[in-house]
């Protein structure tokens, strides 16, 4: 089964006399909680007398497999306990797991489970350690991706913001230098590992929640001198004074000038907004650092986004109010965009004249590969129209939402075997002169062979001496890679779904010359009308067609031993039609 909770305990504090009470125990427990419905001993219900449900599956190794129901659905489970020594300490590794069981936010068993498991034993141990959990693990990953979107609504807020307001300078004149030491200390990997955003100004994405508290509360301060004695003391070389304690006396004297939450940020977001941000940050630390939550905790860590995030939108629309309107900002974006895309289509058009060349778009170029490898499938189904054991399903198109999938199924009637053809888009890229891939398989069990099928976009460059577009690089489809598609895939099918009747007639001379009986009753099969009927179990099923797989009902005549349609009786005789007719004329 498969392993969703895993915890270790370490140093026991009560003695464990006897490992397999210890966990009898515990079951008997989760069954009077009602976490067990039934305790699965062979095929009966749990009695601890003679047939006791736990397993030593291993020296000091015990498990059990329960089932539980609700709602008319089980869910089957496997708990294992592990008792063992580390430098002289006691250790005992609880493993739970369930290969039927779905772990969803709306499904709160397992945390019921194992925090119950956890509560039986806690007093008997000092510590306990928890390994691996799915289903926290689960939780988790639901929050994340709100957690990310809260994070950047926080920065584009502070940009709108700020950039209106302030110019484009604002960073370098308003952000504290802790901040902006964290920015230069992360700028270069954050360059080198996303070069497409290289001229791109990213600061607020490299600096943490923590650095957007302290710019919405921001404030900017000058200092106004102010005599002051003990200074004076020290200027004069008549004390002495830590540098530390000088800074607090000048801080004293400093005089706010510009409060950046009160100027700014208090107009679109509430007064209970830097509150919320910082229990935020708290919650979000919690879930990114890879730390244990239950369904109790996600639901106060989603309420806290959820109010985060709902002040963050309605700050960003009051921002979007003050500037330009929302149906404008779109109208103006939507023409803009159109514009674009008609300039666009017209350059396009012009170069792919000019220089003869296409220049397909993602789109295009999918169709393209589809449109090929349609005419792949129906010369490939020409290629095996004589295998009559293999079937070919439908051709399924290439979809361009989805990177992988299935384009055609191949079955082996003789054992029932499936082969699957699939496509996985390795590459699709659009710009001029780029190649793209797409990585053609086939897969029997855990055999496979593929092969890349290649692509080069067409690429033109515009000729001033001449006033046109010249083409660069011709477009071209390499058809030479689906030729040795269709070799590797023809070879494949070969190799893994035998040619039963070509092997049989193959070896039929021998067969016969030695003093052999062929492996194949010599009466048509009802499906295909051949001769291939099998009646030799080192070829294939007794009756079934080798030429089409088709089981046949037949049977040895007992008096002429020959082979005809029919069933068999078991030790009883059975009669061809020739030597009843026989028997009746005698």
């Amino acid at each position: 089964m498969k392993t969703v909770v895993k915890f270790l305990t370490i140093n026991n504090v009560q003695p464990l006399d006897d490992l397999f009470t210890y966990m009898e125990n515990v079951v008997i427990e989760l069954l009077e909680n009602g976490l067990i419905t039934k305790v699965i001993v062979g095929q009966t219900t749990l009695d601890f007398g003679e047939s006791s449900p736990i397993d030593e599956i291993a020296d000091n190794v015990f498990a059990v497999e329960f089932v539980y129901s609700k709602e008319n659905v089980n869910t089957h489970w496997q708990l294992i306990f592990e008792f063992g020594t580390f430098s002289s300490s006691k250790q005992l590794e609880i493993t739970i797991s369930s290969d039927d069981y779905r772990i969803k936010i709306d499904n709160n068993y397992l945390e019921q489970l194992k925090l119950a498991i956890k509560t039986s034993i806690k007093d008997d141990w000092k510590e306990i350690v928890w390994l691996m959990d799915k289903d926290s693990e689960m939780l988790s990953i639901e929050l994340y991706p709100s957690i990310y979107r809260v994070e950047n609504l926080a920065r584009q807020l502070i940009n709108e913001i700020m950039t209106k307001e302030y110019g484009i300078e604002w960073w370098e004149v308003y952000v504290p230098i802790q901040i902006k030491k964290k920015h230069r200390a992360r700028m270069s990997g954050y360059k080198s590992t996303v070069p497409g955003f290289t001229n791109v100004n990213e600061r607020l994405m490299s600096i943490d929640i923590g650095d957007l508290i302290s710019i919405f509360t921001l404030k900017e301060k000058k200092w106004v001198p102010v005599f002051d004695g003990e200074i004076s003391h020290f200027l004069n070389d008549h004390s002495e004074m830590k540098l530390e304690k000088v800074r607090e006396i000048l801080v004293g004297q400093m005089e706010t000038t510009r409060d950046l939450w009160t100027e700014q940020f208090s107009k679109y977001l509430s007064d209970g907004f830097i509150e919320y941000l910082k229990e935020f940050e708290l919650n979000r630390n919690h879930v990114v650092h890879n730390k244990l939550i239950d369904r109790t905790a996600y639901i106060s860590i989603l309420r806290s986004i959820q109010n985060v995030e709902k002040e963050l939108k309605d700050g960003l629309h009051k921002v979007s109010e003050t500037v330009i309107s929302t149906e404008q900002r779109k109208a103006i974006a939507e023409q803009v965009e159109m514009e674009r895309e008609e300039q666009e289509a017209a350059l396009h058009d012009i170069m792919e004249s000019e220089a003869g060349v296409e220049i397909r778009s993602v789109e295009e170029i999918i169709e393209l590969y589809d449109e090929h490898l349609y005419e792949f499938y129906t010369e490939f189904q020409s290629n095996l129209r004589f295998r009559n054991d293999i079937e070919i399903g439908d051709y399924q198109n290439i979809a361009s939402s989805e990177d992988t999938g299935v384009l055609f199924e191949v079955k082996y009637k003789i054992e029932d075997e499936t082969a699957k053809v699939s496509y996985e888009l390795e590459s699709i890229i659009d710009s001029q002169g780029a190649e793209s891939t797409v990585s053609i398989s086939i897969q029997i069990g855990e055999e496979n062979y593929s092969k890349f099928i290649r692509y080069v976009n067409g690429e033109a460059s515009f000729n001033s001496y001449q006033g046109n577009y010249m083409p660069e690089t011709q477009d071209e489809f390499n058809m030479s890679d689906l030729e040795e598609l269709m070799e590797g895939l023809v070879e494949f099918l070969d190799e893994h779904f035998e040619n039963k009747r070509e092997s049989i007639d193959s070896e039929m001379y021998s067969i016969i010359k030695d003093g052999g009986s062929s492996p194949v009753a010599d009466i048509p099969c009802w499906g295909c009308g051949e001769d291939y009927i099998c009646v030799d179990e080192n070829y294939g099923d007794w009756g079934q067609c080798l030429n089409c797989g088709e089981i046949n009902e037949i049977a040895v005549c007992s008096r002429c031993e020959c082979y005809f349609e029919g069933e068999s009786n078991g030790d009883e005789p059975v009669f061809c039609e020739n030597c009843l007719d026989h028997f009746e004329k005698e």
